[in-house]
């Protein structure tokens, strides 16, 4: 495996004390660090990615190291700007050896960036739209860093649009006023880089920009795509597994069904229509179907049935924010399951406008968070 990396040294008065409240803030963010033989910290981000810090009298000294060169760009963002909310000069002042260096300096776009070309559109099931794109670049798999990109959508489609560009730091520089592009996370339900083509499913719904875009596109018509990033997969080992999705949340449920680990059983709670049956694969796991407007009122309750004989070893919820919390507790305090054993994510919140939702309850104003 090719390993990317990046570094970079900054001078700071009391370098310690910004590392120990940079070590504070990781944590808060269930970043953890280790000591490494050489007496720095060492941060697994996943796998095959890291960061190192380094400590001098004067000094801390950062290295990125990871799997393709996306990534790298992702990491060193995350390193400005976590030093960015404790030391802002010094992170302004931030300069990185190694790497990419194209993507470097304000004319240059994100390593993670590319231009999306709609080819065309169809419906998997009545409320769900896939617009199949293609994209640029498709030697470099858009499918290996992750199953969620950021799609940006220019604010008047008939001017051309302004791209994010690069800082000298390595920060996404993003257009702003009448330039700003409007961006929300999307799951990539299938990619075929021998065709250059990806998948997107967006739920259809009145208050999302991009929802409402979807339905009024045409061939040709262009986006912006950052990423890709995330994607909670289920562990090797793990063998007994609860899922739950909303609508919003299919699309991801599907990749992770279809990446289930052998000898994998359990429980999948889903507000899936009757009409939709063939959108998930069939696995071993259990579908249980709920309603929309009933997924958030039984989904809890539902699960904690599931577990009455064992408790599962893996947990994975994705929907609205008050449900996503509902279920954080559930698998955190009632299940006791570790970090990596659980995750409960926020795709969209009730009362707020944006791009999620159900296509059942459109008079719902909700807009994603993360993915």
């Amino acid at each position: 495996m090719t390993i990317h990396s990046a570094r970079t040294t900054v001078t700071l008065e009391r370098p310690a004390d910004v590392l120990k409240q940079l070590l504070h803030h990781l944590k808060e963010h269930d970043l953890t660090a280790e000591r490494d033989a050489d007496g720095g910290y060492l941060i697994r981000l996943d796998p095959d990615s890291h960061v190192r810090i380094g400590l001098t009298r004067e000094t801390l000294a950062f290295e990125v190291c990871a799997p393709s060169p996306g990534k790298l760009y992702r990491f060193k963002e995350g390193v400005v700007d976590h030093l960015e909310d404790i030391a802002p000069q010094a992170a302004a002042e931030l300069r990185w050896s190694g790497g990419d260096k194209a993507a470097s300096g304000n004319s240059a776009v994100p390593t993670n960036f590319r231009k999306l070309a709609l080819q065309r559109k169809s419906l998997p099931f009545d409320g769900m739209q896939r617009l199949t794109f293609s994209y640029e670049n498709a030697e470099n798999d858009l499918g290996k860093d992750g199953i969620h990109v950021k799609l940006l959508l220019p604010p008047d489609v008939a001017h051309p649009p302004v791209w994010p560009g690069v800082a000298a730091n390595g920060k996404t520089l993003w257009p702003e006023g009448s330039r700003s592009l409007h961006a929300r996370y999307y799951t990539l339900r299938h990619v075929r880089p021998e065709d250059g083509e990806i998948d997107i499913d967006i739920v259809l719904h009145s208050h999302g920009k991009i929802a409402q875009w979807a339905l009024q596109a045409e061939r040709g018509d262009i986006l912006g795509l950052m990423g890709p990033g995330g994607g909670e997969s289920v562990p090797p080992d793990a063998r007994n597994i609860l899922l739950a999705a909303d609508e919003t949340a299919l699309p991801a449920l599907a990749r992770m069904l279809e990446a289930l680990p052998p000898g994998c059983f359990g429980h999948a709670l889903v507000a899936l229509p009757e009409e939709a049956r063939d959108y998930l694969p069939k696995t071993q796991i259990r579908l249980i179907h709920l309603t929309s407007q009933g997924f958030p009122e039984k989904v809890a309750e539902l699960a904690r049935q599931c577990a009455q004989i064992a408790v599962p070893d893996f947990c994975w919820a994705a929907g609205e924010f008050d449900t996503a919390q509902e279920m954080r507790k559930l698998f955190k305090h009632e299940f006791a399951l570790p970090k990596g054993r659980q995750y409960a994510i926020t795709y969209w919140r009730r009362g707020q406008e944006g791009d999620a939702g159900s296509p059942r309850a459109r008079s719902q104003k909700v807009t994603p968070t993360t993915s």
